[in-house]
């Protein structure tokens, strides 16, 4: 009960902190979220030094994701906040389709005490664009049921 308690006002206090960051980040156009390139991304992958990769949009598009990436949408990851507690020290990467959603998906973790944690400048849109592996919508589908 007194965990159940303590989760619930933790979501409360990280819908509103998201709010306020929503709100102040549309008013300045200011970010605090350090971004990670395409090719700092592959770099890391390819040297088996792959972070946390969270996909923060509800849609996958038909052209696929890039390889083992987990799906939180951005308005659930508040809710999961708790079960990714072992990731707050180490390395996450919020990925979307532009990258935008994910600046305010990692300004969440960051709030949430996540100590490592950027937005894959670009999004999808450029990682693929600059000719990165994907997984098809097949295979992400098939690995998610």
């Amino acid at each position: 009960m007194k965990r159940k308690l303590i989760t619930r006002f933790r979501s409360i206090y990280l819908v509103d902190t998201f709010m306020k960051i929503m709100i102040n980040r549309v008013r300045t156009g200011k970010w605090h979220v350090p971004e990670i390139t395409p090719d700092e991304l592959y770099e890391k992958i390819d040297s088996n030094q792959s972070p946390l990769l969270i996909y923060v949009l509800r849609i996958v598009g038909e052209d696929g994701l890039i390889p083992d990436i987990k799906r939180i949408h951005t308005r659930k990851l508040i809710s999961y906040v708790d079960c990714l507690e072992s990731f707050k020290e180490k390395e996450v990467v919020t990925v979307c389709g532009g990258g935008g959603m994910s600046l305010v998906a990692a300004e969440i973790m960051i709030e949430a005490g996540f100590k490592n944690v950027k937005s894959l400048n670009g999004g999808m849109q450029l990682w693929k664009k600059q000719g990165y592996p994907i997984d098809s919508y097949d295979v992400l589908m098939n690995r998610e049921k």
